[in-house]
C-alpha cells in the first residue's frame, strides 16, 4: 500500500482499520519535529506534542484505553475523536537500523472501540503482543517506514 502523501497515507489507515477491525472512527497523528500533525481535506494541521490523548500514548510510550474521554483532561476536540465508547491509542514506532539507536515514535493511531464488553479482550489479545506494544505484521510495518 504505497501512498503519494501523509494525507493519502491516513486515508488508507483509516480504511485498512475498518477493513480489518471493523472500526469506523479512527484518526492517525504523525509526529513531526516534536509536534502532532494531522492531514486531512488537504492541509496539514499542527498541535503541540502535549496536546490531546496522543500526548498520553506518546508520553507513557506503549498502547492505551481511555474509558471515557469526557473524563480525561488531556482530551481536546481540536485532536481527539468524541466518543462515549472507550478509546484506544498506540504510539507507532520507527524501525530500528540498528541496535544503539533510541526508539522514536513517528505516529499515534487513535481507535474509538466498538463495544465496552470486548474492550479488555480486544485491547489485550488483539492489539498487543507480550511487551504490551502495538502488534503490526511486517508488510504493515514496512507502510510506516516511508514517512518514518
Amino acid at each position: 500500500m504505497l501512498s503519494k502523501n501523509q494525507e493519502e497515507f491516513t486515508k488508507k489507515v483509516v480504511i485498512w482499520t475498518d477493513k480489518i477491525f471493523s472500526i469506523k472512527l479512527c484518526k492517525f497523528f504523525f509526529i513531526e519535529n516534536h509536534k502532532i500533525c494531522i492531514y486531512e481535506e488537504g492541509e496539514r494541521k499542527e498541535f503541540p506534542i502535549t496536546d490531546g490523548l496522543p500526548s498520553l500514548a506518546i508520553n507513557l510510550k506503549k498502547p492505551i484505553i481511555i474509558p471515557d474521554v469526557s473524563n480525561s483532561t488531556s482530551f481536546n476536540p481540536r485532536i481527539d475523536s468524541f466518543s462515549i465508547m472507550p478509546v484506544y491509542l498506540s504510539p507507532i514506532y520507527k524501525l530500528k537500523d540498528n541496535q544503539d539507536e533510541q526508539d522514536e515514535i513517528i505516529a499515534v493511531i487513535e481507535m474509538v472501540m466498538k463495544q465496552r464488553t470486548k474492550t479488555k479482550i480486544e485491547g489485550e489479545k488483539i492489539f498487543m503482543d507480550d511487551d504490551h506494544h502495538f502488534s503490526i505484521d511486517d508488510p504493515l510495518q514496512n507502510l510506516f517506514k516511508q514517512f518514518g
